[in-house]
């Protein structure tokens, strides 16, 4: 099987776990885990935060309590927070270790002490705003990620912001 870029990027228009439960045969997932392992580890550690995420991160979480749910393993996301010297301004991090995003932020919402509506969800992945508004959250769709703003406008985020900057001022009023 190949799959390229944009492909690849079609898997997170839905829940990525569940996408390679229905590309892979159940045969070959352990496989496919141990690919994942040594090839996407790697990968991981050449990751770079944009220039502007330790300030924007860093300031969010003095007027707001913060998680991350992601599809990313939760070693790593807590590896790149430690060296930026963001450990601290998340309540929690959720990786990929479940393979359900809809459960994970479902246990972000009670762990912050939050209720579904008055709970934002920022993202870069149509697939993320789809199960953010499904439960009933409000998803905040930023264009410098993973999905282009036009991939992420179809999906009807409450709010589509186009930089950091228009990011910040809209949580810190």
């Amino acid at each position: 099987m190949a799959i390229d870029r944009e492909g690849y990027r079609d898997l997170f228009a839905v829940n990525i776990h569940q996408q390679f439960q229905e590309m892979i045969p159940a045969n070959k997932r352990s496989r496919f885990e141990k690919f994942k392992k040594a090839h996407f580890g790697p990968a991981y550690d050449k990751v770079k935060l944009f220039n502007f995420s330790e300030k924007l991160v860093k300031n969010l979480a003095k007027g707001a309590n913060l998680a991350i749910v992601s599809s990313t393993p939760k070693a790593f996301i807590l590896k790149l927070l430690k060296k930026h010297g963001l450990e601290g301004a998340f309540r929690e991090v959720f990786g990929s270790e479940s393979t359900s995003k809809a459960a994970e932020l479902e246990r972000a919402i009670e762990l912050l002490g939050s209720a579904p509506g008055k709970t934002h969800f920022v993202t870069d992945t149509e697939g993320d705003i789809r199960v953010g508004k499904k439960l009933g959250m409000v998803p905040v769709a930023v264009s410098w990620g993973f999905h282009p703003k036009s991939r992420l406008a179809k999906r009807n985020p409450a709010m589509l912001i186009g930089t950091p900057s228009a990011l910040n001022k809209f949580f810190i009023h």
